[in-house]
């Protein structure tokens, strides 16, 4: 390798450490994880987690990562299969929040698009 391409390297890698990461605590039906139609979680926008888990849902922390394009990138966890309306809009909301930068998407582990500041939800 040459020193060129080594230093490269370097620069990309610095690049990808740099970049924003967020971990948000979700919450989950496990029902509908296992029998149902897929791993959907949603923000407790009350923050009251005594009333997420009477509602049976269980707790979840996912890490997602900002990339150059402006998406956010599941990067940890089982692969979400969706986000409720209105929870896409809200989820997208709280990670620019904390970041305090403007991503214009989320996609899961898959790469695909699950939310959007571009659908009507």
């Amino acid at each position: 390798m040459t020193e060129q391409r080594y230093n490269e390297l370097v620069k990309r890698l610095e690049e990808i450490r740099n970049r924003p990461t967020v971990v948000l605590h979700l919450w989950f039906d496990p029902d509908e994880k296992l029998f149902g139609e897929g791993f959907y979680p949603k923000i407790d926008e009350f923050n009251n987690d005594a009333f997420m888990k009477s509602m049976g849902n269980e707790d979840v922390y996912i890490k997602f990562r900002l990339n150059p394009k402006l998406q956010w990138i599941q990067m940890d966890n089982d692969n979400i299969d969706g986000l409720d309306h209105p929870f896409s809009k809200v989820i997208l909301e709280e990670l620019n929040r904390l970041s305090n930068k403007n991503g214009v998407c989320i996609k899961n582990r898959k790469k695909q698009r699950i939310a959007s500041n571009f659908w009507n939800v």
